[in-house]
């Protein structure tokens, strides 16, 4: 990371950051870290930061190729080993390029995004009676762009976002999508805070185009449910999702904190089943509990269990298709937190 500006001027910065690094903003729903994952996520990227009291504005490009060659820049996006390119399990992007801007509030702050990602076009042939896609030079483009807001009125927080997405998918699709988002939290003392909230992720198609919004590069395991069952790399997503929930935090000291979310999922749009009939949308209920203390500021404990009440739906050949499904499942973890403060020097 390059500063073009005076190390002692506090009230505004300008830096250049090349290299491979994690980009998050706002809540992490649509560009996180996703340090859940082992290998959490990464970019090799280059970004301008300007920073001022109030203001932040961050200009950010990526680009990508299988190798390093005298001439020609393909890509063949298929990912090895066990690493999603996206939040749902697609295609990993030829190049990327983003605009984003953040006004800081008195008690939360606004922001808004421009995120425009490339994806290699390809043609699929048969070799041996097998399909295989032939990459070329050229690409499909998408773009999302919209708005986050998080403020605090009182005791209670606010934090809302709507996202377009459109231009064409991986595969060459023209995509008309939405993300919106709401979620209300109230104090109602200094230990308890809890309140309600909606998601909706449009999906299906209407004709050609598709309908169903991809949440990109982002950490999906924070909002859709601890167990991971939508938008963590699985191939969910064409359905879109409606997640009506509750989440409650309890504190009954500094150092713990337990937190209880309940959510309702239902699908966006319609679940064919067989002989041309809808299935019901309702894809089932998940409790998640979680208990986390702090033992220090660099060691931290964990503890999770979830429960799963599913439905027929959810395991339907069109969702996650899974044979002879059980409509209850659970989940439990114990993890340990280490933080390793970052080391600096001087040259």
């Amino acid at each position: 990371e390059i500063l073009f500006t005076d190390t002692a001027n506090k009230k505004q910065q300008l830096s250049l950051k090349v290299g491979r690094q994690e980009l998050v903003y706002d809540d992490q729903r649509l560009i996180g870290n996703l340090d859940w994952l082992q290998q959490a996520r990464r970019h090799d990227a280059a970004v301008v930061r300007f920073n001022t009291q109030r203001w932040l504005l961050h200009a950010g490009f990526a680009f990508n190729q299988n190798r390093e060659k005298a001439n020609g820049t393909g890509y063949n996006p298929a990912i090895s080993g066990n690493y999603a390119g996206n939040t749902n399990g697609g295609s990993n992007y030829k190049s990327f390029e983003y605009l984003y801007v953040k006004r800081q509030l008195p008690k939360g702050n606004l922001s808004f995004l421009f995120f425009t990602d490339q994806f290699s076009e390809y043609q699929t042939t048969e070799v041996n009676n097998v399909p295989v896609k032939q990459f070329g030079s050229a690409s499909w483009s998408r773009f999302t762009t919209g708005f986050y807001l998080n403020d605090r009125v009182g005791n209670l927080l606010l934090t809302t976002s709507a996202y377009y997405q459109g231009g064409k998918t991986a595969s060459g699709q023209p995509l008309s999508a939405a993300l919106l988002s709401a979620n209300f939290l109230y104090d109602f003392s200094k230990k308890l805070s809890a309140g309600p909230g909606v998601d909706f992720t449009s999906g299906g198609g209407s004709g050609n185009t598709s309908r169903a919004f991809d949440p990109l590069y982002g950490t999906p395991h924070k909002f859709w449910g601890s167990m991971d069952y939508f938008y963590a790399g699985n191939g969910f997503g064409n359905k879109g999702l409606i997640d009506c929930f509750v989440k409650a935090n309890y504190r009954p000291s500094g150092k713990l904190k337990i937190a209880l979310d309940l959510h309702q999922f239902v699908s966006a749009s319609e679940v064919p089943g067989p002989d041309d009939h809808s299935l019901s949308r309702n894809f089932g209920t998940e409790s998640d509990l979680v208990c986390s203390y702090s033992l220090s500021g660099q060691i931290g404990f964990e503890a999770g269990y979830s429960h799963y009440f599913g439905t027929s739906s959810l395991s339907s050949p069109a969702v996650k298709n899974i044979n002879n499904a059980s409509l209850n499942s659970n989940w439990a973890y114990l993890g340990i937190n280490i933080l390793i403060p970052a080391m600096t020097g001087k040259n």
